[in-house]
């Protein structure tokens, strides 16, 4: 159960940050909900969602996925194959496409945009720390709530 809630933090600053955006008209972003049902307890998804988060930022489409790892790295599998197609997709049309990373361990929040890894994603099994900290954009937590990754875009 511990490790279904592990990305809860993050999407909870990342909800409270959006809202904060939309409220002052300075993008309009939306969490995705994937269509659940519940059978004998147990809850199942219909179908697979896109990816975390969707909006419009400047007159772009824009979407991307929030992790969070306890690690120094990410571990590529941690990025379900069906998001990082609909990331791709979408970085291919031309929409501001990226991911949010928070390493717990350094209590670090990072912006990596989809073009930035797509050579990292041959033949590797993971994201290092480091080489966020190289490619990517840290991400200031300007509030206890308040995740401005907007003004990397």
């Amino acid at each position: 159960m511990f490790f279904q809630n592990r990305g809860m933090y993050l999407e909870s600053i990342i909800n409270y940050t959006i809202e904060f955006y939309n409220n002052e008209r300075k993008a309009l972003i939306f969490k995705s909900c994937p269509k659940i049902i519940i059978n004998q307890g147990k809850y199942y998804f219909l179908n697979q969602s896109t990816v975390d988060y969707h909006g419009v930022y400047q007159g772009k489409y824009l979407c991307f996925e929030a992790k969070t790892t306890e690690q120094t790295i990410l571990p590529w599998k941690n990025i379900k194959l069906h998001q990082w197609n609909f990331l791709l997709l979408a970085y291919k049309q031309q929409a501001i496409s990226f991911i949010i990373i928070y390493f717990t361990i350094y209590e670090k929040y990072y912006l990596v945009f989809i073009k930035e890894l797509l050579p990292l994603k041959q033949g590797k099994l993971t994201i290092t720390f480091e080489w966020i900290k190289k490619n990517g954009y840290e991400i200031q937590l300007i509030s206890p709530f308040l995740l401005d990754f907007i003004k990397i875009l």
